[in-house]
């Protein structure tokens, strides 16, 4: 049986001064850089300088673009935050309004004659952080940044999961996955999936409706059940009395069912995030055998609850279809299941 559980927030980005060819055809990623922090006054200029520095350093490179000086000190004017003392917490709303995948933030210390800069890349939608750090003689600022920079973009480029979010499926991805089915027998398939959003009712659903979009497009035959009895031997099968499908639905091959679960994760300022998990089971509708298994859980954001919670929704149910489907599809036209 499937099990309703909750998500995880995610969300996503990219940049860097050594980003590789696999990054090289994607559009500009953008970064914003906030104030280094430093304890000591005599320090100040230097961390001024060094924050500086590490933004040319990285502006420097066509894969990503920095947010604008103006524009990122009105936003933080807004969001009563310290350029240096934002809040971990806040970053996700941040990085929304600024259009920003992934924020930096840093401090500049001395330790007897050796000055030390060390730097924190946040994703602005995963959550995950990372930290580097570089040193050098109290002249050597330039050479400091440098080194800063280099290693931002090197924690990126080596870990691009990590910041990335999983979104709709694309255009590409789409014409990908049809490629892949291109010589294959479709198999007729029936879509079902309970959702809901915590504390909402359910408008419409988004799931079911992702799923048989993907799957019209890729020129499966999706059937509707008007007299409800492919619905019935779903509800029987997941409550565990379920066996081989009666005979008035033998006309499908193969039920794509789940759950879905949208829950309300955080507010900042006029942005809401909502996390989304769907888990998802396909099944031979003659043998009651499943074919394949799997589970999504991703976030999203918006202006209006309602359409974060669907969005997060449809989100996961995209990269499941995309990442599954060929899979199913070459399991049922080899009839091993």
């Amino acid at each position: 049986m499937l099990k309703k559980s909750t998500l995880l927030l995610v969300m996503a980005i990219p940049l860097t001064g050594l980003i590789g060819p696999a990054m090289a055809e994607e559009e500009p990623f953008t970064l914003a850089v906030l104030n280094f922090d430093c304890r000591e006054k005599s320090l100040t200029d230097t961390a001024d300088l060094v924050r500086q520095l590490v933004e040319v350093h990285l502006s420097g490179n066509g894969e990503f673009v920095t947010v604008a000086r103006d524009d990122l000190d009105k936003i933080l004017e807004e969001q009563k935050r310290g350029l240096s003392g934002i809040s971990e917490t806040a970053i996700p709303a941040v990085g929304k309004l600024l259009g920003a995948g992934a924020m930096v933030t840093g401090s500049v210390f001395k330790v007897h004659d050796t000055t030390y800069a060390t730097a924190k890349i946040f994703s602005t939608e995963t959550g995950r952080s990372f930290a580097v750090k570089a040193k050098g003689a109290a002249g050597e600022v330039d050479t400091i940044a440098e080194s800063l920079g280099d290693q931002i973009g090197e924690i990126v480029a080596q870990n691009k999961t990590e910041f990335r979010s999983p979104v709709a499926i694309t255009g590409g991805q789409l014409n990908e996955l049809k490629e892949k089915l291109a010589d294959r027998e479709l198999p007729v398939v029936f879509v079902s999936f309970n959702e809901q959003t915590v504390g909402t009712p359910v408008i419409d659903p988004a799931i079911q409706t992702e799923f048989e979009y993907i799957l019209r497009q890729c020129g499966f035959h999706v059937v509707k059940d008007s007299a409800g009895d492919l619905q019935k031997w779903i509800s029987e099968y997941r409550r565990g009395d379920g066996n081989s499908a009666p005979p008035q639905v033998s006309n499908v091959d193969l039920v794509i069912h789940g759950e879905g679960i949208s829950e309300f994760a955080t507010r900042n300022a006029d942005l809401v995030s909502f996390r989304s998990r769907v888990e998802m089971e396909v099944l031979d509708v003659k043998t009651g055998k499943v074919v394949l298994a799997d589970r999504e859980t991703v976030t999203s954001v918006d202006l209006s609850s309602h359409i974060a919670a669907k969005s997060a929704l449809q989100k996961a149910a995209a990269i499941l279809a995309h990442r599954t489907l060929a899979d199913v599809v070459e399991k049922w036209n080899a009839k091993g299941l």
